[in-house]
């Protein structure tokens, strides 16, 4: 086990910092390097602005102190802990389904490119699986009879469950997954086993207790924040869309959802485990995948959509250990045989995808564009852009202080030509060079553009997918 665990784990980390700098960092990311950089009090109160918890910010305001806020500096935070992920899951498998589906499930998370893609991302989807995973892990300890160090589990279980909620917002349904375990184990269980479950169950309390100070943030940005948020509604295809985006292509879709039933059907019948314990197991395992993707799809169908498909990377995990399980169902001497075959028809399949993912440019290339308008540009021109929030990558690729930079801020939906006219004249007034900076160009986009053209010649045009810069220069008889 651990020579297989070895050899997944430095699969994974080739594969994390494979080209972990290579492209610029986007919007998001570029927001979490920004708030590092603040006190903590502006991160908690930013935060709660948000609709996420801030103990990523805070993670990330002392690691750019040690290595830095380069793109490469700043994702290795969630490279290393996508690594971790990878030994903690394999772990919590093995302690399910044995060691074969351990290290079968490491090597199928090693080799994904959905795990491979937020582990080098600049934000808190990796810090979320590890701590979840490592609360489901420790959860499974707890409930385990034969566990000798059931203080130490205990002190484990209620950290990383308190640091999983102060993560990210979908810990919520986590933590609804573990509480339904424990409720079915005291409802249904031996006496021994209802015993161990009322201990996890005072751990539980014991870490909703540490996130209180928080939950009042958190209700309201449920209310209040999400509301007439930007996650669009979902389709009948979303679910069959969210597993092809887990396994990296149909082919993979296919070949691991049917190893996951195989698996879930080998939890009911095989027989060797005692009833209790295939029942602890397969309850774990199948609320560790369906409440944090169910959960947020039946919300969203009834209120405000909050289903992201990034949000479930947890639920993804308990997918990977499944679909382990099912390849490695076989008796005997073909058992280990059969989990090393399916992890190389994994491999081979995922070598597409995963060339995919790193040919191709995903996010908005902020570092070129910025960089040639620091070249270009003369003092005191003026920077417009179309979204306050593009000010945010900007800033962090420019270099220059002797431009002026005015978010163009948009107070309502039904802004007119006349209206843009007074404000686009107001902020170019008194300077000769425009720089417009159009970042997810909208319907007022062309508005501004036009606009501008009336009194500037446009001098330069650049568009990326997702971004483009004009240069207006004004005639000189104009100036």
């Amino acid at each position: 086990m651990v020579l297989g665990l070895t050899c997944a784990v430095v699969l994974g980390a080739a594969l994390r910092f494979h080209h972990l700098g290579k492209e610029s960092l986007w919007l998001d990311e570029a927001f979490s390097v920004q708030l590092a950089h603040s006190s903590l009090s502006t991160i908690v109160t930013e935060t709660a602005k948000d609709v996420h918890p801030p103990l990523y910010y805070v993670a990330l305001h002392y690691w750019v102190r040690v290595a830095g806020d380069s793109e490469r500096a700043v994702r290795l935070l969630s490279a290393l802990a996508s690594i971790a992920t990878i030994v903690v899951l394999c772990r919590l498998a093995t302690h399910l389904f044995g060691r074969a589906t351990g290290v079968t499930a490491a090597f199928f998370a090693a080799v994904s490119p959905f795990q491979v893609e937020f582990a080098q991302e600049a934000r808190m989807y990796a810090l979320l699986a590890l701590f979840s995973v490592s609360s489901i892990y420790f959860l499974v300890r707890l409930l385990d009879a034969r566990e000798r160090h059931r203080r130490w589990v205990f002190a484990g279980y209620v950290l990383t469950t308190t640091l999983m909620m102060y993560t990210q917002v979908y810990s919520v349904f986590i933590v609804t997954a573990e509480a339904l375990v424990l409720v079915s184990t005291i409802v249904a269980s031996t006496p021994d086993s209802r015993r161990l479950a009322k201990i996890a169950a005072l751990g539980l309390a014991i870490a909703v207790l540490l996130f209180l100070p928080w939950l009042p943030i958190l209700l309201r940005q449920i209310f209040h924040v999400q509301r007439g948020f930007w996650i669009s509604g979902q389709t009948p295809g979303t679910l069959a869309d969210m597993f092809v985006l887990y396994a990296g292509s149909d082919r993979l879709a296919w070949m691991l959802s049917g190893l996951a039933v195989l698996g879930i059907a080998a939890g009911v019948v095989v027989r060797r485990a005692p009833a209790t314990s295939r029942r602890l197991t397969m309850a774990v395992a199948l609320l560790w995948l369906a409440c944090p993707i169910l959960l947020p799809l039946v919300i969203s169908r009834f209120s405000e959509p909050i289903f992201l498909p990034k949000y479930t990377i947890v639920g993804s995990l308990a997918f990977i250990v499944l679909a382990a399980r099912g390849a490695t169902i076989l008796p005997g001497a073909l058992r280990a045989w059969g989990a090393i075959a399916m992890v190389a028809v994994a491999a081979c399949w995922s070598w597409t995808p995963l060339h995919d993912y790193y040919a191709a440019t995903r996010k908005v290339e902020w570092r070129e564009a910025v960089a040639n308008v620091d070249r270009v540009a003369h003092a005191q021109d003026v920077v417009l852009f179309n979204q306050p929030y593009a000010k945010i990558p900007f800033d962090y690729y420019s270099h220059r202080s002797d431009v002026v930079k005015v978010p163009f801020l948009k107070d309502h939906d039904d802004l007119g030509e006349r209206s843009l006219t007074e404000v686009l004249t107001m902020d170019v007034r008194g300077h000769d060079r425009v720089w417009l900076v159009l970042s997810n160009p909208d319907e007022l986009s062309p508005l501004m553009v036009r606009q501008l053209t009336r009194s500037f010649q446009m001098s330069s045009h650049t568009a990326s997918p997702g971004l483009e810069i004009y240069l207006f220069v004004r005639p000189a008889r104009q100036k």
